[in-house]
């Protein structure tokens, strides 16, 4: 009898001591974690996207370093080409060759930078901690742009001495191929520039 009531006392207390959560306070918490989420996920997606505009600046930087190289193949070949006028030189054709081979696969390394370049683009957003990225990819691309410009003038240039040797096909594969590689330079510039722009 005694201990009926003071179970049912006790049992008062505690239920008025339990207080149910404020509906309100909840779904304010709700909120700042689903913010606090959204803004980690762009963070993280800003720092991706960083890392891989500067791996591809690098990348086109590496291969500004090829196209350079190839001004003096180029000018090798076209003084053998004037040469061989005179006495043909029977190795000519296949540097001509190995030279037009490693302009296109220059040409196409540039091709999948440009490619990556686009996919960047569409995911980037103004932000502040692309500027610097995207500011040293436009840089590199500049100095490939200027590279380019010469290797397809002196691609030019020696397609004449090549057709005076008889080697007609060879003189074209090898305007071709800087053609190729200056027209994927100048795209690389109007993207990277338009990245800038974007995430400034």
């Amino acid at each position: 009898m005694i201990v009926a009531p003071l179970i049912a006392a006790l049992w008062t207390a505690s239920a008025g001591a339990v207080t149910l959560p404020d509906f309100s306070q909840a779904l304010l918490q709700v909120r700042q974690t689903v913010l606090e989420t959204r803004q980690a996920q762009v963070q993280q997606k800003a720092a991706d996207l960083s890392g891989e505009i500067r791996s591809l600046a690098w990348d086109i930087d590496r291969e500004r370093t090829k196209v350079s190289q190839f001004r003096w193949r180029i000018q090798d070949v076209a003084r053998r080409a004037r040469q061989s006028q005179n006495g043909q030189d029977s190795f000519l054709r296949g540097e001509v060759q190995r030279l037009t081979w490693d302009l296109q696969e220059s040409a196409r390394q540039l091709d999948w930078g440009l490619r990556d370049l686009r996919n960047i683009s569409r995911q980037a957003l103004k932000d502040p901690a692309l500027v610097a990225p995207a500011r040293q990819l436009d840089a590199a691309v500049q100095w490939l742009q200027s590279d380019a410009n010469w290797i397809e003038m002196e691609a030019r240039n020696a397609g004449w001495d090549l057709r005076r040797a008889g080697l007609s096909m060879e003189a074209w594969d090898v305007e071709r191929s800087g053609s190729d590689i200056t027209r994927a330079a100048r795209d690389l510039q109007y993207e990277s520039r338009q990245l800038l722009l974007k995430v400034q």
